[in-house]
């Protein structure tokens, strides 16, 4: 928290300032969403990284595989 919400904390502690409250209340509400926010960007990244990860692993598996058949191919032929 800065310095002003810390001080908004000590004020409304003493009474002195009931828009304090309110105030403080709303920083809570935008740290909460941008907290939430955050937490989904990083659960969309995750995944969209898994996928890239696995569509390389399918790729170099059908290449192997292709490799493999060429190879048999070749080895009847001979």
């Amino acid at each position: 928290m800065g310095i002003c919400v810390c001080f908004l904390h000590f004020r409304e502690a003493l009474g002195e300032d009931p828009d304090a409250k309110k105030f403080v209340e709303e920083e809570q509400s935008r740290s909460h969403k941008q907290i939430e926010d955050s937490r989904q960007r990083l659960a969309k990244l995750l995944l969209d990284g898994t996928q890239l990860v696995t569509n390389i692993q399918v790729a170099a598996d059908s290449r192997e595989a292709h490799r493999r058949s060429e190879e048999e191919e070749l080895t009847r032929q001979r």
